[in-house]
């Protein structure tokens, strides 16, 4: 699920996609990458982007008719795994963020690739540099000028025992539907970081009423020339039917 499609200068387009068609005993899921050279009529086969490790992450039912599904408790919101990338369009370098669990925490991961998605180099680090409780949902943009990267992600407080996947969190729960969200902005000069981190709002409440469960499903981000325009979804406005 979750492709994201980029085109390279030279023309080459790579698709990203999220893979849970792995071995049982895998610790999770993968992020596969697809290229074709001559307009999408034939594809080289898949290759490892990075590892999505989904071992231990929460488990909500937020009422969507999917029943148990990966979430973040504090909001009390579902979560995807889906990439996003960006083009370097200077250099056709490719870079590509999602969050996993892999720290039995939620963290931004972020890979590259330096010969037009053929290999990729998985940062070894998340964005967040696990300084943020749960940190989801990013986006990825670079500078045509700088060539400095720019990430939009959520930031979330945790809940008690919030890695013991047996336990289905639900409303009313100690921190569960309680916790603030933040979304921030990260910027770097390469993959590898380090990266500094702003906060682009304040703490804004989780979702209620009809909204309960979902918030930013997916994210944006558009950098021109050397200013990032990212775009995310909060509960701070009112919805009014005019």
């Amino acid at each position: 699920q979750g492709s994201q499609p980029v085109v390279l200068p030279d023309g080459h387009i790579v698709v990203l996609f999220n893979n849970s068609n792995t071995k049982p005993s895998s610790p999770g899921d993968q992020i596969l990458a697809v290229t074709s050279k001559d307009g999408g009529k034939t594809w080289l086969p898949p290759v490892l982007v990075g590892r999505d490790v989904v071992k231990g992450e929460p488990q909500c039912n937020t009422g969507d008719g999917n029943g148990a599904e990966e979430c973040i408790p504090g909001p009390f919101i579902r979560a995807d795994d889906d990439p996003r990338a960006t083009v370097d369009p200077a250099t056709g370098n490719i870079y590509a963020v999602w969050n996993d669990y892999g720290y039995q925490r939620y963290d931004v991961r972020i890979a590259e690739s330096t010969d037009g998605g053929v290999t990729w180099k998985e940062s070894t680090k998340p964005v967040d540099a696990g300084a943020f409780d749960d940190a989801y949902m990013a986006s990825v943009g670079i500078s045509p000028l700088s060539h400095e990267l720019a990430v939009g992600f959520y930031g979330s407080g945790r809940v008690l025992k919030e890695n013991n996947r047996r336990r289905l969190f639900k409303p009313g729960q100690s921190g569960v539907q309680a916790e603030g969200t933040i979304f921030y902005l990260a910027t770097g000069k390469s993959a590898l970081g380090p990266f500094s981190i702003v906060a682009l709002t304040p703490s804004f409440s989780p979702p209620g009423g009809n909204q309960a469960g979902f918030d930013g499903d997916y994210t944006g981000m558009a950098v021109v020339g050397k200013i990032a325009h990212p775009i995310w979804s909060d509960t701070r406005n009112t919805f009014r039917i005019f």
